[in-house]
């Protein structure tokens, strides 16, 4: 088993840095949709970012904004609907390709409740493909990594079996991914449900992946202050539209102090943001304040580095990554034989 070195906490952080790395950008990327009466709707609206191996990058917005839209574009998630723009994963991918080398979280967890944590894990392992020889280190490392040492023996649970709690169990199921090595991994809100200490464990330990040089990018309704200083980089959408993309730092402060909107002195810059940009409540006049800050980031300095940055990103010579899964057979053989363990 790999050495357990303790990490900058004091927490025991055993999994070995990713083997390859991968950026994820994206750009002028839109999508719509029908609606009955032959009328549609824009649910995301030439939005453009990108993330890069080592980074953790959240997505923030008002609810209805195109978060999960915009995290299923960039997952090969969508089969409906009209999309344009760009998606850029090593080399530009087909939606088809996608899905076979990003790991996406979803915001409910799927869990079989009768399973311990790592039974869970034993059977995702498998499914994953992980050779026989290294599984059971593969499982080990990441029940460290996601901080879920102490509960590796108890039972997932429900409202009528006591099991682990709602952030384990969130945990566990990133863990489950991250048994895929998949160099790209988002995740859907996944802080949500979650009490404030939990939600921040959860970041604190997606932070410790994305140091190990996984490419992490997450939707998140409403980040505390602390969990805020983790990210290294944030987009701001509202009503589909970009309303921001940039670093965390003082920079996202100044650019909107320059539009009129300074934050308040020991505020959380987070919940700042989400007031002036969302615009379902109070002031009569918010779709034109948000069309004049859409506008604003569009001619900013932030913009063109941005493009800039697309432009000139290091695309690996290989053309991406694809993980590696159970074929069929071996895939019904693991269903059959956890249906048998249940019963």
């Amino acid at each position: 088993m790999a050495e357990v070195m303790p990490d900058r906490k004091g927490s025991a952080t055993g999994i070995k840095d990713v083997e390859r790395r991968y950026p994820i950008s994206w750009s002028g990327l839109s999508h719509t949709v029908s609606l009955r009466g032959g009328r549609s709707k824009t649910i995301v609206s030439n939005v453009s970012g990108h993330c890069d191996p080592g980074q953790m990058m959240a997505i923030m917005g008002p609810s209805g904004c195109g978060k999960t839209s915009l995290l299923d574009l960039l997952g090969g998630r969508v089969g409906s609907g009209t999309t344009s723009g760009e998606i850029l994963i090593g080399c530009k991918q087909h939606p088809a390709n996608i899905r076979k080398i990003v790991s996406y979280v979803t915001q409910e967890d799927s869990l079989l409740t009768c399973f311990t944590v790592r039974e869970t894990l034993r059977y995702a392992s498998r499914l994953a493909a992980i050779p026989s020889k290294a599984r059971e280190e593969a499982i080990q490392q990441v029940i460290v990594q996601m901080g879920l040492l102490v509960c590796a023996d108890t039972r997932v649970g429900d409202p009528l079996i006591k099991g682990i709690s709602g952030g384990q169990k969130r945990r566990l199921s990133i863990a489950i991914e991250l048994l895929h090595r998949s160099p790209i991994l988002l995740l859907d809100e996944p802080t949500s449900g979650l009490d404030s200490t939990a939600a921040m464990q959860v970041i604190e330990h997606l932070r410790d992946v994305a140091q190990k040089g996984h490419t992490v990018v997450m939707s998140i309704h409403q980040a505390s202050s602390r969990a805020y200083g983790l990210f290294d980089s944030l987009c701001l959408l509202s009503k589909g539209q970009q309303v921001y993309f940039g670093p965390t730092t003082d920079v996202a402060i100044e650019h909107f102090a320059a539009q009129g909107h300074e934050c308040p002195r020991y505020s959380n810059p987070a919940e700042f943001f989400l007031d002036v940009i969302n615009t379902d409540f109070g002031a009569e006049n918010g779709g034109a304040r948000l069309e004049g800050l859409v506008r604003a980031f569009e001619k900013s300095e932030l913009a063109s580095s941005m493009r800039e940055a697309l432009r000139q990103q290091e695309i690996p010579q290989d053309g991406g990554v694809s993980r590696e899964s159970a074929g069929p057979f071996r895939q019904f053989a693991v269903l059959l034989l956890r249906m048998l363990h249940m019963n």
